[in-house]
């Protein structure tokens, strides 16, 4: 059974393991521990299976309008239905209401096709958005009060 809850300082190293393990491009511990020290606007939460963190997921909100910043899982949990619980947990107990955007990768298909399936539509693109150079796809989830997914 997984478990949701949010981030503390104390998660700050498991949580940068992940991101490095999971991205190219990967934030750095500072950001991630100025992310988790962040109170304001910000809901930051993690998954544990077995009382270990498997994932996170944070994100930015202002008047019911959310900004993912990061949503990730272990390697070895992905592609086993983990993310797809903790992401239901996540705008099912957690995002109530509002719109929710993130951008990703216009390479990722497998994360595009993840959002597709909680009714997340391409809303419009921001060229060479990434380090790398390349665009992202901007997405959006209208989010009304007790919409399961």
């Amino acid at each position: 059974m997984i478990k949701v809850e949010k981030t503390s300082l104390n998660d700050l190293h498991e949580i940068y393991e992940i991101e490095k393990s999971v991205f190219k491009n990967c934030w750095s511990e500072i950001s991630l521990k100025k992310e988790i020290e962040n109170k304001n606007f910000n809901l930051n939460l993690l998954c544990r299976l077995n009382n270990k963190i498997i994932g996170y997921f944070f994100s930015k909100n202002v008047k019911n309008e959310y900004h993912v910043l990061n949503f990730a899982l272990k390697k070895n949990y992905q592609h086993r239905g983990y993310g797809k619980l903790f992401f239901n947990i996540i705008i099912n107990e957690y995002i109530l209401d509002g719109s929710v955007f993130l951008e990703v990768k216009r390479s990722n298909l497998s994360a595009i096709n993840f959002y597709k399936k909680f009714n997340f539509k391409e809303i419009g693109f921001k060229k060479k958005y990434y380090s790398d150079g390349e665009d992202a796809i901007i997405m959006r989830l209208n989010k009304k009060r007790n919409e399961l997914v």
